[in-house]
Order: C-alpha cells, then structure tokens, then sequence
C-alpha cells in the first residue's frame, strides 16, 4: 500500500510539476537542467512515453570527470552567449594541417547548394549572382525528381560555370555533400560555400526567417569574395560560420548522441575536444576541404544513409552535421564566424537558440 502510494506521488511529480516545468521553460539550458534531474532519480518513466525515449537518447554528453563535478547546476546561471578564441578551437596535439595556401587564389573555390525545393533555389542564386560578370563554379546535387526543373532554371540565370549532379534522395544536404566531394577535390577545389534550400517546416517559427538569418551573415554580410580570402590567407581557420548558428553540442544533441560518439571514434577525433564541442545549426558554412579530409577521402568506406521518412532528428546526417567543427579541429584548423576580424579571431556560441525554441 504504502510502495503506490510513493510511486502514485512519483508519477504525479514528474508529470504534473517537473513536466510542465520543462514546457514552460523558454532556455534550452534550463530544458537540460531538468533533464538531468529528473533521470538521475528514475523518475522518467513517470513521463510520457514518447517523450521517455527522447529525453533519455539526448541528455547531456558528459565524460567522466564531469560526471564527478555538480554539472546540473550549471544552466541555470549560464550566459546566453560565450566568445571562444581561435587559439582555443585548435586540437594543439593534433594532426598537422595540410596545404591550406595552394599556389594559385580564389579560383580555387567553389559554391555549392544542394536542392531540394526549387523556390528556395531561385532565392539563392538571385542573392549570390547579383554581378552578371562574376565567375565562380557552381556545383549542384539534387533529386531526380526535379532535375529538369533545375537544370531550367539554371539555364535562366546564365551561370558561366555548373555543374548539375543528381543523387539519391538520402542523407539530405549532408548526404549529398558527401557524395559531391570527391568531384569537389578531384576538381581542385579547395573551398567551398556550403549552402542548401532549407525550411525546416517542423520549427514553430516562420519558415524563411532562418535560411535568410543565414545567408544574410554568409553572404551579404561581408561578401563571399571577402569570405573566401579570409580562409585562402589564414593557414589556421579552417571552417567560417554564419554568425549567431554555432552551438554549444552539449545542448543540442537531440537523439544524435549514440551515433555522434560513433562517428568520432570511427575518426579517431580526440575526446579532449568535446569539452567545448560546438557545431552549426543548418549547416551552411565556408569550408576547406583540408579540414574535414576524412571525409573527402572516405569513397572507399561510404557512410549509409537512412531512407527519408520525416525525420526531424536523429539521422545520420544529424550526426555528421554535429562532427564537422570537431573534424576541423582534430585535423588542426579553427573555427571563426563572419565577424571576425584581425582584432576578433573568434566566434560566438549561442546556449539558448532563438531558432529551434
């Protein structure tokens, strides 16, 4: 009698207090928080069971000398934002960076969008090609389904330089990215503007408002010529993010946890990294193919994509998309944002994303 009653008022704690508790609660910090202490006293099973699953697959990576500290704690008093400097981002014991001052320029960079609606294509490519003189290859991917509507309207723009390549409608931009860079490093191409038509129709916020926060950063905030310079004459920065889109990874795993760590130790990327992983929301950036040769030399051991299903999480792809920075890092490039500047050779990090609130 006595062991239902405690479990009675267990169940009514977690779903009637520390439950709505976590809906209520507008930071992702304090989200993860709760998370943290519900877990610890078992009392997950109290919540609902499709949310059980989800929570127990993205609660807070910690290794074990976190583990021994009061981390819970922690998110309550965090700062919204924190600034990393480039020294800091850069595995010092890590492998050496390969030849990131090709002789030669900017001719050996590249743009490339992967597409998926076409509306959002047209948007691109009216925001990149302003200058009908500017010359800079393009490489698309797309699905079959919607080649010829491409290829139309890359006819329209009269592009001097594209290259349309269709792939399998698996792993989305990631999937796709992965299956170009060979043709990308085959090419000579050693940078690349990374870019993709997205939505993200399952966000509670107007559809457009995060692709254009983004392109406004990487692209009209300081131009992509200018971009691209700064990572052709600075040997250590390996990857330029979209100012206000990095996040801290141990706030965002989401139900990429399990194949996250898989994917590290497949790479042999150094655990001392995590404690300050971040990654890139939406995963468009300024990139040297150096920086993530794993995966530019990856053609003989394919990493497989699931089939599309809607999913909105937990994905390959979610996973690669999270390993990216830690790649740059372990192969011994930083990481900047588009305000850095000779005085800032920094990015900032955004504990609590206005964009997937």
């Amino acid at each position: 009698m006595l062991k239902d009653l405690v479990l009675f008022l267990k169940k009514k704690l977690a779903r009637f207090i520390l439950a709505p508790i976590y809906w209520s609660t507008a930071t992702r910090p304090r989200r993860e928080t709760i998370k943290n202490i519900i877990f610890p006293f078992r009392m997950s099973r109290f919540i609902w069971p499709n949310k059980r699953i989800e929570w127990q697959q993205s609660r807070i990576w910690m290794n074990p000398n976190q583990k021994k500290q009061l981390y819970w704690w922690f998110p309550f008093i965090v700062k919204k934002s924190y600034t990393v400097s480039l020294t800091n981002t850069i595995l010092s014991e890590g492998m050496p960076a390969g030849n990131s001052s090709p002789n030669g320029n900017i001719d050996h960079a590249a743009i490339l969008i992967h597409v998926y609606y076409i509306d959002i294509l047209e948007y691109l490519l009216e925001t990149i090609y302003t200058d009908p003189t500017w010359i800079i290859p393009l490489y698309v991917t797309t699905r079959h389904e919607i080649e010829e509507d491409v290829t139309n309207l890359l006819r329209t723009k009269n592009i001097q330089s594209v290259k349309v390549v269709c792939i399998e409608n698996k792993g989305r931009d990631i999937g796709a990215f992965l299956a170009v860079l060979p043709q990308l490093h085959h090419d000579g191409i050693r940078y690349i503007l990374k870019l993709h038509t997205k939505k993200s129709l399952h966000l509670k916020i107007k559809k457009t408002d995060w692709l254009q926060n983004i392109i406004n950063k990487l692209i009209l905030q300081n131009g992509i010529n200018s971009n691209f310079q700064i990572l052709h004459e600075n040997t250590e920065i390996g990857l330029i993010a979209p100012a206000g889109h990095i996040l801290p990874m141990a706030f965002y795993y989401g139900l990429n946890t399990k194949k996250v760590l898989n994917l590290t130790s497949s790479f042999a990327i150094s655990e001392q990294l995590f404690n300050n992983a971040v990654f890139i929301a939406g995963s468009m950036c300024y990139i040297k193919l150096d920086a993530i040769r794993q995966l530019v030399n990856n053609s003989n051991n394919p990493i497989q994509f699931e089939n599309e299903e809607g999913q909105t999480d937990g994905t390959t792809a979610h996973a690669i998309e999270r390993i990216i920075c830690l790649l740059c890092q372990q192969n011994g490039y930083g990481v900047v944002d588009t305000n850095y500047s000779v005085s800032k050779k920094a990015y900032t990090v955004f504990t609590d994303y206005i964009h997937a609130r």
